[in-house]
């Protein structure tokens, strides 16, 4: 799982964002001058995220919808 860090986020924490990430065991990416809204302060970053994100296979369920994203 994969967790995009916005470095110039006012709305939460940094330490709570490597917290939550930790708990998620995700890793992370960090896009220096987002703000909250990344898609409004950084729109391309957010699309490779996004698109990297897509590329990797997600691992098969033994039969439930256990897809996270």
């Amino acid at each position: 799982m994969e967790l995009l860090r916005a470095q110039a986020d006012g709305i939460i924490n940094p330490e709570l964002q490597r917290w939550m990430a930790q708990r998620m065991d995700a890793t992370t990416t960090s896009v220096p001058g987002a703000s909250h809204a990344v898609m409004v302060s950084r729109p391309r970053e957010l699309a490779n995220a996004i698109l990297a994100a897509a590329a990797v296979p997600v691992p098969a369920t033994t039969g439930g919808a256990e897809l996270m994203i």
